[in-house]
């Protein structure tokens, strides 16, 4: 091996090493893309969890005032907080109350809705918008609102 050529295999070249951060830059924001994805679904999947907990809860109460729920006195349709009317005294209408502030002070724009049949089944609907996760993962769905539905007999 000459001395010319062996100078020239000793170390990388600026343009080697260039390229090394090129590479090593494009896997790092690849990473943080990663990461940031991630944060979007566990925000997303807490808000599913405060859906189905708040389903769970007004199931609940309806399972303790049942003569209630099974003649209608529960029963709305999908509505926001806003949309309620002046409350009376009544158990029924003081649980649903309390149970629309619990979904419109965890979830964004929430709605609920909630129907018992004189069978006794229930069926409680919770309905949010979940645009941060819907901008994560399909951005070009348009559809942001998440939903989920319980059916129970009490």
């Amino acid at each position: 091996m000459t001395k010319n050529a062996s100078a020239r295999s000793k170390g990388f070249s600026l343009f080697e090493n260039l390229i090394a951060l090129l590479v090593f830059s494009i896997g790092m924001l690849g990473f943080a893309t990663l990461q940031i994805k991630s944060i979007k679904s566990v925000d997303s999947a807490q808000l599913r969890s405060q859906a189905v907990s708040a389903c769970y809860e007004i199931l609940d109460r309806i399972r303790v005032n049942s003569g209630a729920a099974i003649n209608g006195d529960y029963n709305i349709g999908l509505s926001k907080l806003s949309d309620l009317s002046t409350p009376d005294t009544s158990i029924a209408q003081i649980d649903r109350d309390e149970w629309f502030r619990t979904i419109d002070s965890f979830l964004p724009v929430a709605k609920g809705a909630i129907h018992c049949t004189s069978g006794g089944i229930c069926l409680v609907t919770v309905e949010w918008d979940d645009t941060r996760a819907a901008q994560a993962f399909d951005p070009a769905s348009g559809s942001t609102d998440q939903r989920v539905v319980f059916s129970a007999q009490i």
